[in-house]
C-alpha cells in the first residue's frame, strides 16, 4: 500500500519518538563540545573577542565527538525510560495495535514488544 504524501513523520515510531531523544543528546554533546572550545579560547586569551573564536569542524574532530553521541545515544536506548519512548513511538504508529489484532488471529505467536511494555 502506498502512503500519501506528508503523512510519513505519522506513521513512523521514530519520527514520533525516538528521533527527539537522539537530537537532545546530540545537541547536548555538541553544546559541551562548543562551550569547552570558547572557555579553552578564553582562557589562553582573555581578551579576545567571542565572535573571533574558531571552532575546529574537521572530520578528525567531530568524528570522535559523534562516536561518542552514538554511544551515548546507544546506552540512552538500553534504559528502560529509552524502551519506553520506543515502545510509545510503535504505539503512537498504531503497530502495537495492528500486532495485537495480527495476534489475536495467530496461535503460538510471540510478543516481541513484551520487554518494552513491562
Amino acid at each position: 500500500a502506498d502512503v500519501p504524501k506528508n503523512l510519513t513523520n505519522l506513521l513512523s515510531p521514530l519520527d514520533l519518538t525516538v528521533n527527539k531523544s537522539i537530537k537532545v543528546i546530540e545537541r547536548q554533546e555538541f553544546s559541551s563540545y562548543f562551550t569547552k572550545t570558547v572557555t579553552d579560547a578564553l582562557k589562553n586569551d582573555p581578551s579576545m573577542d567571542v565572535a573571533d573564536i574558531k571552532l575546529d569542524a574537521r572530520t578528525v574532530v567531530m568524528r570522535p565527538l559523534h562516536s561518542r553521541s552514538l554511544c551515548k545515544i546507544h546506552s540512552f536506548f538500553e534504559t528502560h525510560r529509552g524502551q519506553l519512548i520506543t515502545a510509545n513511538g510503535w504505539k503512537a504508529a498504531g503497530i502495537t495495535d495492528a500486532v495485537k489484532d495480527a495476534r489475536a488471529t495467530v496461535e503460538d505467536c510471540v510478543d516481541p514488544f513484551a520487554a518494552m511494555t513491562t
